[in-house]
């Protein structure tokens, strides 16, 4: 019975270790993924950095140029819609919490989630996305599309 017990814990050891080894992924994982849903992979290292640095120092009007307008979230259980920059620099402290703030400054590239709806920061409090600068779509760029507030 004892070996049997042993051999159930070591075979529960080899295996949480294979799937940690196996849910692990890298940088060069991330951008594959990105660029293969999103495209644009090479230019969201540059944007990622940008909004990270912009956070941590509360430069507000760059987090502001970052953004996708019209941004909509709710405050206080209601939705509403931020027009633009002048506007989210307004409302700054209302939308960047210091739950916003960790989950953006604390993320770690290697561990982004990434689907076809964006690049996802923390547990989905900021999502961002590559935007086309024309039909071709060959050059993009990328901003926030979504700040989810927790409550």
């Amino acid at each position: 019975m004892g070996k049997f017990i042993g051999g159930i814990i070591v075979a529960g050891m080899l295996l949480a270790a294979s799937l940690t080894t196996a849910s692990a992924q890298s940088v060069e994982d991330v951008n594959g993924r990105i660029e293969s849903l999103l495209g644009g992979s090479d230019t969201f290292a540059a944007a990622f950095e940008v909004l990270q640095d912009a956070v941590e120092t509360q430069d507000k009007a760059t987090v502001a140029s970052l953004v996708r307008y019209p941004l909509n979230i709710t405050l206080d259980g209601r939705r509403i819609a931020i027009a633009g920059e002048e506007e989210f620099v307004a409302r700054y402290d209302e939308i960047v919490t210091p739950e916003v703030v960790e989950a953006v400054t604390s993320q770690v590239y290697a561990d982004l989630f990434v689907n076809a709806d964006g690049v996802m920061f923390g547990d989905g409090e900021v999502w961002m996305n590559a935007y086309c600068t024309d039909r071709s779509c060959a050059v993009t760029y990328w901003l926030v599309r979504a700040i989810n507030i927790p409550e």
